[in-house]
This record gives C-alpha cells, structure tokens and sequence, in this order.
C-alpha cells in the first residue's frame, strides 16, 4: 500500500477550533407553543459532545481538508471523533460522586 494511503487511514489529533449547532430535533406538535411565546418553526438541536477549545482524537479518512487564509483545517463529523481531551478536567476526582 503506498504511504498516501496509510495516512489517510490514520488516527490524527487536532484542536476544535469551531462547533455546530448540533443535531437537529424533530419538531414537536405541541399546540400550547403559541401561547407560551415560542415559535413552532423553531428549530432545536441536541449540543455536540466537543467544545472549542479540545483536543480531539479522529479518524483522518473521514474528515475534508480546506485552507483559510494560508491556515490548514479539517472538517470533522461528530461520528468521526474517537475521543476529546478537555483541559479544564480536575486533577483530584475524589470528590466526584458516584453515578
């Protein structure tokens, strides 16, 4: 296999630099909506598990490559990400209840 393929392959690392909206829900038939004062065309999303700002671990081949600017980035669905180092993870977890 030439080496072209193997790094598409492969497992890269990267810095979340932006998110999405997240996964669209589908819209409730809720007719009570109206009066509450919320729009019924508005559109919910269930947030994304990264954030900006963490490390994430992905798989390469599933990710689009463009450049801004002169800066390289990757564009990354959330079912390509293997795993998210966040940074502000305590140090001391003794004090973490069990779930």
């Amino acid at each position: 296999m030439p080496p072209s393929v193997r790094e598409h392959d492969a497992v890269h690392t990267g810095l979340v630099v932006k998110v999405g909206p997240g996964y669209p829900l589908p819209v409730t038939q809720d007719s009570d909506a109206v009066f509450r004062g919320e729009s019924p065309d508005e559109v919910k999303y269930l947030p994304l598990q990264v954030k900006e700002g963490d490390e994430a671990l992905y798989l390469h081949a599933n990710g689009h490559e463009i450049e801004v600017a002169g800066e390289r980035y990757v564009i990354i669905s959330q079912n390509a990400v293997l795993m998210v180092m966040r940074q502000d993870v305590p140090d001391d977890v003794s004090g973490i209840e069990n779930l």
